[in-house]
């Protein structure tokens, strides 16, 4: 146990359990008799005769003396802690217990208890096998005793967080025998624990530095669209690969230092972190997003998912539906209205853009593009993605000076 008390930063516990230790190494040579009496087995202490009464003497101090310090009329209710007032009631308390016993005597009234154990009622069995029933549904749905092969991570099976390389909680034993190695052949008043040597557990690690962009989704609001904005809707998510990508230094930018490390989850898993913090994890926003893209195909809504950036596969995807009916691209991307701008010359039927209001404006924002194109002109719609990129954009610099309207004023 000392090597997971030290691992685990009780560091009193730690020293003391040491040098409890050490003079116990000596207890056959310094005190033969109590050697002798421990090794009879007469280290347990009873307050009475009964079968289950015999405790050991840690839990004895807890039971009698800690609780009674600690209750009603005990030294941290008022009483004060000195010196002159731990006497007092220490040497009080065997005078007490004789008022006590002449006061029931006199009355004839007695305290006692049952022979059998409190564990052995029907109250505490039938609380014992909810207990069990809750900890077996429990575990359905978070086996922790998934093949090694399949998945060897460390991971919190309560909140399918994924453990980073740096904890090591699982090696407590081999952290804790490396602090105590460092306590031998020091005067153990003068050594000091340092919180680098201890295990570093999963609680440590809630932030985790990750190049992932934060993102809000609203569930709740992407089902109202699907079932009240269209009665054809196609939905088209971004991707976040693994890999470096052109927007990585955006993602960068957006991510404010709140990010969370992997979550293992499934469609059953409740989430106990925040949206923002889990969804700053570009692992569990690709996870989220290819789960929730199967539960709209499985109400029979058409699911896109782009290898990365949906720009370009939400523009396609509105001009291809174009052909077919009048098709409106929901979004807040002024990349889109660029690229609609741009690829949408010979479509059949009208394509509008439309924008979410603005948290402090309740005005939603709906553009024509057959118009906009009309009113911009064919030479400004073929070179727009050059003034989108050259004014700055999400993968690009804008020029010192030249933003988006002094070039379209000088154009």
């Amino acid at each position: 146990m000392l090597p997971f008390l030290a691992a685990s930063g009780h560091n009193l516990y730690t020293k003391t359990a040491y040098v409890y230790l050490m003079t116990m190494q000596s207890l056959d040579e310094d005190h033969h008799d109590v050697f002798a009496s421990f090794i009879n087995g007469n280290h347990v202490i009873r307050r009475s005769n009964r079968y289950w009464a015999g405790i050991s003497s840690d839990l004895f101090i807890e039971q009698v003396l800690m609780r009674s310090a600690k209750t009603a009329d005990g030294l941290t209710r008022g009483r004060g802690m000195t010196e002159s007032q731990r006497s007092l009631w220490l040497m009080s308390m065997p005078v007490c217990a004789e008022i006590n016993q002449a006061m029931q005597d006199l009355s004839g009234v007695g305290y006692c208890a049952s022979e059998q154990h409190k564990d052995e009622t029907r109250a505490r069995q039938k609380k014992d096998t909810e207990d069990i029933q809750t900890l077996v549904t429990f575990l359905k749905s978070r086996n922790p005793f998934i093949e090694p092969e399949v998945d060897r991570s460390l991971r919190n099976i309560e909140t399918g967080v994924i453990a980073d390389k740096t904890v090591n909680v699982d090696d407590a034993k081999k952290v804790g025998t490396c602090i105590i190695q460092e306590i031998v052949g020091k005067n153990i008043s003068d050594h000091t624990f340092r919180r680098t040597k201890q295990a570093i557990t999963l609680g440590n690690k809630v932030q985790a530095k990750l190049d992932g962009e934060p993102l809000r989704i609203d569930s709740q609001l992407l089902f109202q669209r699907c079932t009240t904005a269209a009665h054809d809707a196609t939905v088209v998510f971004d991707g976040y690969p693994s890999v470096q990508n052109i927007k990585d230094v955006t993602h960068i930018k957006r991510t404010k230092g709140i990010i969370s490390p992997k979550v293992n989850f499934n469609n059953d898993t409740p989430i106990k972190t925040k949206k923002d913090e889990f969804l700053s994890n570009s692992e569990n926003k690709q996870h989220f997003i290819n789960t929730l893209g199967e539960k709209l195909k499985d109400g029979h809504v058409p699911v896109i998912h782009a290898e990365d950036d949906a720009d370009l596969m939400i523009v396609l995807t509105a001009i291809e539906k174009s052909e077919q009916h009048t098709t409106t691209v929901i979004g807040e991307d002024t990349d889109l209205l660029i690229l609609l701008c741009y690829h949408s010359q010979d479509t059949i039927n009208k394509i509008y853009f439309k924008s979410e209001p603005k948290q402090n404006t309740h005005k939603i924002k709906i553009c024509d593009i057959t118009e906009t194109r009309r009113k911009l002109g064919p030479l400004v719609c073929n070179i727009l993605p050059f003034i989108h990129a050259f004014s700055g954009c999400d993968t690009t610099y804008r020029i010192f000076c030249q933003g988006k309207g002094t070039i379209f004023k000088k154009n």
